[in-house]
C-alpha cells in the first residue's frame, strides 16, 4: 500500500503531464509517445487500469508514427462498451440501460482485458520492439499482468528477452509469473537468468 504522500506525488505529476498534453494540442502539435507512456505509468501506480490502458494505446499510436509507421484501424482497439454502444444506437431506454450495464461488466472482465491485449499486440507488435521503445514495451507487459492478460505479458517479456537479452527486468517478471503459477523450478531458472545478466541483482537474491 502506497503512502498518501506518494499518491499525491503521482497525482501532481499526472496533472503536469496533462497540462503538457493540452499545451501540445494548443500548438497544433501532438504529445510524444513518452509523455503518454508516463501518463499510463502514473495511472497504473494509482490503480486506475482503464485509464492506464487508454494512455498506453495513445503512447503506442504515437510510437508507431514516430517510427515511420502508418495509420491503424482504430476499430480494432475499441473497448467492448464502445462496440456495444455503436451497435445499439436505436435500442429502447430500458434495453439500452441493461445493455450498458452488461457491456460495462464485460469491459472490466478478464476476458475483455485479454481481448484488448491481443488486439494491441496485433496492431502494434512490430512497433514495440524498437530499441528506443523497450521501456514502453515493458510497461505494457506490466499492464497486461495487472489486467490478467498473463499470456500476452509472457509474449512481450519473451520477445524483449530474445531481442535484448541483457535487459534484466523481463527475466525477473517471468520468474514472478512462473512462481505465481506454482512452477518453482521454472521460476528458479528465470532467477538464474537474471543473475547471469546482472550478477548480484538484489531483486533476484
Amino acid at each position: 500500500t502506497q503512502s498518501v504522500g506518494t499518491e499525491q506525488h503521482y497525482k501532481q505529476a499526472l496533472r503536469h503531464y496533462k497540462k503538457a498534453e493540452v499545451a501540445k494540442i494548443r500548438q497544433s502539435e501532438v504529445a510524444s509517445s513518452q509523455i503518454h507512456n508516463n501518463v499510463s505509468v502514473l495511472h497504473y501506480q494509482l490503480g486506475d487500469m482503464p485509464s492506464a490502458t487508454q494512455a498506453m494505446k495513445r503512447a503506442l499510436k504515437e510510437a508507431l508514427r514516430e517510427t515511420g509507421g502508418g495509420e491503424v484501424d482504430e476499430s480494432l482497439l475499441a473497448e467492448p462498451a464502445e462496440e456495444a454502444a455503436a451497435a445499439d444506437d436505436d435500442a429502447s431506454s430500458s434495453s439500452s440501460s441493461s445493455s450498458s450495464s452488461s457491456s460495462s461488466s464485460s469491459a472490466s472482465s478478464p476476458n475483455a482485458a485479454v481481448n484488448m491485449a491481443r488486439a494491441i499486440l496485433t496492431v502494434y507488435g512490430d512497433t514495440l520492439y524498437q530499441p528506443e521503445k523497450i521501456t514502453m514495451a515493458y510497461n505494457l507487459a506490466r499492464l497486461f499482468e495487472q489486467t490478467k492478460a498473463v499470456v500476452q505479458a509472457r509474449t512481450v517479456y519473451s520477445e524483449l528477452i530474445r531481442k535484448f537479452p541483457l535487459y534484466p527486468e523481463p527475466h525477473m517478471r517471468l520468474a514472478e509469473i512462473e512462481a505465481a503459477a506454482g512452477d518453482l523450478d521454472a521460476a528458479l531458472a528465470r532467477v538464474q537468468d537474471v543473475l547471469s545478466v546482472k550478477p548480484g541483482d538484489k531483486n533476484a537474491l
